[in-house]
């Protein structure tokens, strides 16, 4: 087995473009055709996925868990998501309103939207979350009752962000939105460059093509036969490849580099390491080819034990002026080698039809509670190791954990304020003139009463019932548990 690192990189990187690019007459006319789709500013979009979940491994679920792997199975079997969208990227205007089908009989079960205008997102989740109830536990359900009741539209505009992140960056939603717009382009750029100058002369065999209709064919047996052929031409050209990559990275201007997330520094590591790769590329390739070419049966053999008889099915066609039609079908049925009877049999296909043009109308949903809002609904917990200070704690969207110190004082177990507090989402600030901790809730100053210890404030666990919230001690794990 071939175990350089440069080769598995070139793998990794270069696996997709085998299943896109070539130099037969239906390879190049199916990458042209996909650009044109997805280079399309304004567009109405029409379609539907179908899920079909018919078996999970079993080791997914454990102890109790193992009941629901049924309803699981039952709910997502045969599910088929129907939607309709319009997008105008210029403008910055989208809208997609889904529907949920329980496919064995029709019947909706729920649905969502998600729309974007102005520089606010809307997410419509009230059947979602009934759907969710569905789902869960009766201790579950009883919380997604307590935070979503009354919930229809949920709106994320950036003061929320700025609200419950203080450092996020003024217009981060727009700015997102804009970023994927401009890296879509530039991998588009990078891509034309390898198919055209680099993987011209390489055909995948994997598209056919019945009249404007292109088809691409992947089974989980033609994973080692690809793989050996995009290898081996990879290796023989890698001075096309090391030419159309090192032209991309130094073509960027340094706009175009921020949005792709490369600074000066990670673009000059970027092509020193494409440096090392070509010279270790052109030192150990006619063995590293042999090693390949040796890749056989055995191979074969090994990823059909995982992938059985998995495969991927795509294909695109233009059905008039302004009109694409796009299927795909993926069927998963992955085993374990050890264990054959523990697998993942499922089936996702889509089908989707894209009309360009026309002009896009979002309305802004009325009555949408926002993301800070929502925020405020969500429980706040924190659980200390008295111990030795390992904590893990939960503000609603945010979770984070790590360590603590913990003071003893008589017998009393005291905890840092700051920490604790702003961990769960409370304003705590210190009055200098009166050498006095508080904690600000709703305009109200709470002065709160404790030990100074190397400058910090710590008190007794129990005082922050003072602040709402409850405190529970558990004698078996040694830990405290502060929720609101």
């Amino acid at each position: 087995m071939v175990k350089r690192r440069w080769l598995a990189l070139l793998l990794v990187l270069l696996m997709g473009i085998s299943l896109i690019s070539g130099c037969s007459p239906a390879e190049k006319s199916y990458y042209s055709l996909m650009r044109e789709v997805n280079t399309q500013p304004v567009y109405i979009d029409n379609g539907h996925y179908t899920i079909d979940v018919s078996a999970l491994p079993a080791g997914m679920f454990t102890g109790q868990e193992a009941v629901r792997a049924q309803t699981l199975i039952n709910a997502m079997g045969q599910m088929r998501i129907e939607y309709k969208g319009q997008v105008d990227t210029k403008q910055q205007l989208f809208q997609y309103d889904y529907a949920i089908m329980q496919g064995r009989t029709g019947a909706q079960v729920g649905a969502f939207s998600i729309a974007y205008k102005d520089g606010v997102m809307y997410i419509k989740i009230d059947q979602i979350i009934n759907l969710l109830k569905q789902l869960s536990s009766p201790a579950e359900q009883e919380n997604l009752e307590r935070i979503f009741a009354g919930v229809v539209w949920i709106s994320f505009s950036d003061q929320d962000l700025n609200g419950l992140a203080p450092n996020s960056q003024s217009g981060v939603i727009s700015q997102m939105l804009s970023n994927a717009s401009g890296q879509q382009m530039l991998f588009k750029k990078l891509l034309d460059g390898l198919v055209n100058d680099v993987y011209n002369d390489y055909s995948s065999s994997l598209i056919t093509q019945s009249g404007n209709k292109y088809t691409m064919t992947l089974r989980g047996g033609d994973l080692v036969d690809v793989g050996k052929s995009l290898a081996v031409y990879t290796i023989n050209h890698i001075d096309q490849l090391d030419k159309t990559l090192r032209d991309f990275l130094n073509g960027l201007t340094p706009a175009e580099a921020t949005q792709l997330g490369l600074t000066p520094d990670t673009r000059l590591m970027a092509l020193q390491s494409l440096d090392q790769m070509v010279m270790e590329v052109k030192r150990d390739g006619p063995s590293a080819i042999q090693e390949i070419e040796n890749l056989g049966a055995a191979s074969e053999a090994e990823i059909l034990r995982v992938l059985n008889d998995s495969e991927y099915v795509s294909s695109v066609e233009k059905t008039g002026a302004n009109t694409y039609r796009l299927n795909s079908r993926l069927y998963l049925n992955i085993s374990d080698p050890a264990n054959p009877r523990d697998r993942l049999v499922t089936t996702f296909a889509a089908e989707q039809t894209i009309t360009t043009g026309g002009t896009v109308q979002v309305s802004a949903p009325v009555g949408a509670i926002s993301l800070r809002e929502l925020q405020g609904r969500m429980p706040r917990t924190m659980t200390v190791n008295i111990d030795t200070g390992n904590y893990s704690s939960s503000n609603g969207l945010f979770s984070n954990s790590g360590r603590l110190s913990v003071e003893m004082v008589d017998g009393r177990t005291y905890l840092p304020l700051r920490m604790v507090g702003e961990s769960l989402g409370e304003t705590v600030d210190w009055d200098q003139a009166t050498h006095q901790a508080y904690v600000l809730q709703n305009g109200h100053r709470i002065n709160m009463t404790g030990i100074i210890v190397n400058s910090r404030t710590y008190i007794k666990m129990r005082d922050f019932e003072q602040l709402g919230f409850s405190v529970e001690w558990n004698e078996y794990t040694r830990s405290v548990t502060v929720s609101k």
